[in-house]
C-alpha cells in the first residue's frame, strides 16, 4: 500500500498526483477532506516528471483548483497542503526558496525548491500561491533523516498542467527527440575549442539513426541556442527539445571547428524505453602487443585491442590529468576532434594543439561504454 496526496483540476473528476503514488497501483481510493471514498481509475502516469492523472467518476460539480498564470518568483509566499503521515488536510507555509533545482534520481530537472514543512504523504499534493492558484505539485524532499528540514520539492505548474492535458487527452505525454548524447561544457572544454563562455551542450554521440545525425550533427558540435533560446547546459537542450511536440522543426545554433553554424532538424518522438544501440567493432587482428609509452601530459598510453584508441595505463597523480577527472582503464578516442590509435599519434596531436597557440585539447574518452569531452589544459608547467 502506499498513500499520497492529490488535487482535483475538473468539475467531472480529474485528479493530479504523483506517478510514485500510484505506480502500478492494482486499486486506487481518493479519500475526500469531508471523509468520503470513492474509486478512481489510473488515466496516465509520466515517470520523466513523476506525475499522474487518475479520474472519479459518476461526478460532475466537483470543486477544483487551477493553474496559475504567472511563473512564480523566488521569495514568494506559498501554501503547501497534504496528507503527511496520513494525516489529511494539512496546511504548511513557507516561501519559494529557489527555481530551477537539478535533483538526484529526477530526468526531469527543473523543481521549485520551497520550505514549507513537506513530509511522506505530501507528494501529490499542490503547492498554492496567496491567489489560491497552484504554482506546484509537491514531490520529493531533502532530508538527512527522513524528516522535513526545510527543502522541498515541488514541479512547477507549467509543466503540470503541460503533462496532464496530454495524460487526460491520450493517456501518455508524447515528446520530441534530437536523437544525441550530451554533456555539459565546462571552462576547460570551451577554452579547448575557442568558446567564450563555458555553455551550451556538447554532443558527445549522435544515435545512429536519430533526427540529429540525419540533420548533419557530429560529436564534438556544441549546441549553443534552439530557436533563438540560449541552451545553458545539457539538461537546458534536454528540457528545450522535450517539450516540443514530435515532427517539430527546430533551428539549432552550434559551435564547431570554431565557429557558429545553423542546422535545421525535425524532431523525431522519444521512446522512453529504447535503449541506443551501437553496431558491434570487428575485433582487431592480433599483434605482438605495443610496450607502454608515457606522454608528455602524465599519462602512460597503451593501444585499445578491444577497440577504438588507445587506453590509460596508468597516470601521474601530480599530473593535470589527474585532476582533471582521467583514471586508468579510460579509452582515449580522438584529441582536438582527431582519432588516435597509438601513443604517437595521440602525442602529435598535443603537440598540434600547442603549436596553434591554444592551451588546452579537447579529449574524447570513453569509460564503461559511456563517452564523454574533456577539457586537457597544456600549461608547460604541469
Amino acid at each position: 500500500m502506499a498513500a499520497g496526496s492529490g488535487f482535483a483540476i475538473s468539475a467531472d473528476g480529474y485528479f493530479v498526483t504523483n506517478n510514485h503514488v500510484v505506480d502500478n497501483a492494482s486499486k486506487v481510493t481518493v479519500i475526500f477532506d469531508n471523509g468520503d471514498e470513492m474509486t478512481a481509475t489510473v488515466v496516465g502516469t509520466d515517470k520523466r516528471t513523476d506525475l499522474a492523472v487518475v479520474k472519479v467518476d459518476g461526478v460532475t460539480d466537483l470543486p477544483f483548483v487551477s493553474f496559475a498564470d504567472e511563473d512564480v518568483r523566488v521569495g514568494d509566499w506559498v501554501v503547501a497542503v497534504g496528507n503527511p503521515f496520513g494525516l489529511g488536510g494539512t496546511v504548511t507555509a513557507g516561501i519559494v526558496s529557489a527555481r530551477g533545482r537539478d535533483i538526484a534520481g529526477s530526468s526531469q530537472g527543473d523543481f521549485l525548491q520551497i520550505d514549507a514543512a513537506v513530509n511522506t504523504g505530501n507528494s501529490g499534493g499542490p503547492a498554492f500561491n496567496l491567489k489560491g492558484e497552484v504554482v506546484g505539485v509537491n514531490t520529493a524532499i531533502f532530508s538527512p533523516n527522513g524528516g522535513n528540514v526545510g527543502i522541498a520539492f515541488a514541479i512547477p505548474s507549467n509543466i503540470v498542467e503541460q503533462v496532464a492535458n496530454q495524460l487526460i487527452k491520450s493517456g501518455t505525454v508524447t515528446r520530441g527527440y534530437l536523437g544525441v548524447g550530451i554533456q555539459d561544457v565546462n571552462r576547460d572544454i570551451a577554452d579547448s575549442v575557442g568558446l567564450a563562455t563555458a555553455a551550451g551542450a556538447l554532443v558527445t554521440e549522435p544515435a545512429e539513426d536519430g533526427p540529429g545525425k540525419k540533420a548533419g550533427i557530429k560529436s564534438g558540435d556544441i549546441i549553443t541556442k534552439v530557436d533563438g533560446t540560449e541552451i545553458s547546459n545539457a539538461l537546458a537542450l534536454s528540457r528545450n527539445i522535450a517539450s516540443k511536440d514530435p515532427g517539430t522543426e527546430v533551428e539549432l545554433t552550434i559551435w564547431r571547428n570554431g565557429k557558429e553554424e545553423t542546422l535545421k532538424v525535425t524532431l523525431g518522438k522519444l521512446n522512453e524505453a529504447a535503449a541506443a544501440t551501437q553496431e558491434e567493432q570487428q575485433p582487431p587482428a592480433e599483434e605482438e602487443p605495443a610496450k607502454p609509452a608515457p606522454s608528455s601530459v602524465g599519462v602512460t598510453l597503451v593501444p585499445n585491442a578491444d577497440g577504438e584508441g588507445v587506453l590509460v595505463q596508468d597516470i601521474d597523480p601530480s599530473s593535470v590529468a589527474a585532476d582533471k577527472g582521467f583514471a586508468v582503464g579510460d579509452a582515449i578516442l580522438e584529441v582536438d576532434n582527431k582519432p588516435v590509435a597509438t601513443a604517437d599519434e595521440f602525442e602529435a596531436a598535443i603537440q598540434g594543439v600547442k603549436d596553434s597557440g591554444r592551451n588546452t585539447a579537447l579529449i574524447k574518452a570513453e569509460r564503461g561504454g559511456n563517452v564523454r569531452y574533456l577539457g586537457l589544459p597544456l600549461d608547460d608547467e604541469n
